[in-house]
């Protein structure tokens, strides 16, 4: 729109008014402006997204700390009462059982419930309200649960499992603990289940407070992902900043991003550096433009004044400018010629210095006025020679200054003839 605008403005008579290293500066000039405002706006948005990974740095690990204090408690408390069990060989009674359970569980507020399964058979829970359907569940019965539960025995470690679906409804994470006694023999297996709701409403409060988004999926020691089991699975394919959470037997994988933007100056500073760009190239077109009319009336005006010269020195007549004051200003070729003087030698003369009887030139201006046509008298050339003359005077303004105008006429061969 610009360009066609400068171009169209720039037509004189079908043709371009500027010559083309103009148009050329124009579109360098351009050019230049362009790179430099897309130059501006890639710096601003990398200011803006430095201070956004700031953002999110610093909530990323607030986060992170929060989740990892958050699940680790149930572990130290599941630790503890393993090695309660383990310190009397095995040998708990029930009433043992439900004077520490209910401390445990009142512990840290995630805790849906702390089972104990000798022999792989759940037959303590707290609380047992909400949570009957447990009661007597055999390991090796869940299916979908028993492998890892078979690798827990094996490699003798805690690990935190889930999200899972538990027999007695809804979705949690255990931590299970394997139990051995002298070190050898295995017992049965501690639970400790942490409800999922509790923990993922605490952490939407926390990310809410940081203005951040979140999702989080398990990852494996090979690198393998699973489908986010929080947040939004589209967090994880975006350019966002991913964080690892370490675990006692499990690892996750967090993916963040700011909620509120920074403030997007780039359409500012587009509108801004463009509009100016537009207004200096119009200067820089208006400025062009004036110089190249300016060169076109002067040597328009040479041109005339060398035509006009021309004409005026192929004139047989004396033609003589002077001020009002009677100095010459210009004589013509035809001039010089005929009082026998050199180009320019009579310039800054008095006009009457061309009169045979100069000191009658008042009666020759009284005779200028009264005969409007012309006043005939005697011309003294240079080597003091007189011949006659006729002599018509005008008045004219030149540049809004008084002049007056003489032709004078050699009558010399009038009066031969």
């Amino acid at each position: 729109m610009a360009i066609t605008y400068f171009i169209s403005t720039l037509r004189m008579n079908n043709k371009f008014f500027l010559p083309l290293w103009h148009y050329a500066l124009l579109c360098i000039l351009l050019g230049c402006a362009i790179y430099a405002t897309e130059s501006l706006v890639t710096k601003e948005k990398q200011h803006a997204r430095s201070l956004q990974l700031r953002h999110e740095i610093a909530s990323a690990g607030q986060l992170r700390a929060l989740i990892e204090s958050e699940l680790n408690i149930p572990l130290y408390l599941t630790i503890g009462l393993t090695a309660h069990v383990q310190a009397h060989d095995g040998n708990i009674s029930p009433s043992e059982i439900h004077l520490f359970l209910p401390e445990l569980v009142h512990q840290t507020r995630h805790i849906r419930n702390i089972s104990i399964a000798p022999n792989n058979t759940v037959n303590y829970i707290y609380p047992q309200s909400g949570n009957e359907d447990a009661i007597g569940i055999h390991y090796p019965d869940l299916k979908d649960q028993w492998p890892d539960i078979s690798s827990i025995i094996k490699l003798k470690e805690a690990r935190l499992t889930g999200p899972v679906s538990l027999v007695q409804g809804g979705t949690a994470f255990i931590y299970r603990l394997p139990v051995y006694t002298n070190a050898k023999n295995y017992w049965g297996m501690i639970s400790t289940v942490v409800d999922t709701a509790s923990l993922w409403h605490l952490l939407a409060q926390q990310s809410a407070a940081q203005e951040v988004s979140i999702a989080i999926r398990s990852l494996s020691a090979s690198g393998v992902t699973s489908p986010a089991f929080y947040g939004d699975e589209r967090l994880f394919h975006y350019d966002n900043m991913l964080l690892t959470i370490s675990l006692r037997g499990a690892l996750w994988q967090m993916a963040i991003q700011s909620r509120s933007m920074p403030d997007n100056r780039t359409t500012i500073i587009r509108a801004y550096s463009y509009g100016s760009t537009f207004l200096i190239l119009m200067l820089i077109t208006w400025l062009l433009i004036s110089k190249q009319r300016l060169y076109k009336s002067v040597t328009e005006q040479k041109n005339s004044k060398f035509y006009l010269h021309s004409i005026m020195d192929n004139v047989a007549d004396a033609i003589i400018t002077t001020s009002v004051d009677g100095i010459i200003e210009q004589v013509n070729l035809s001039g010089y010629n005929m009082f026998g003087h050199n180009s320019s030698s009579l310039l800054g003369l008095h006009w009457s210095v061309l009169l045979a009887d100069s000191l009658n030139l008042d009666e020759v201006y009284r005779a200028l006025e009264r005969n409007k046509n012309e006043y005939e008298t005697l011309g003294i050339k240079r080597d003091n020679s007189h011949f006659a003359v006729a002599i018509r005077k005008s008045h004219i303004n030149l540049q809004r200054k008084s002049k007056f105008l003489f032709v004078i006429r050699d009558l010399s061969n009038q009066q031969k003839r």
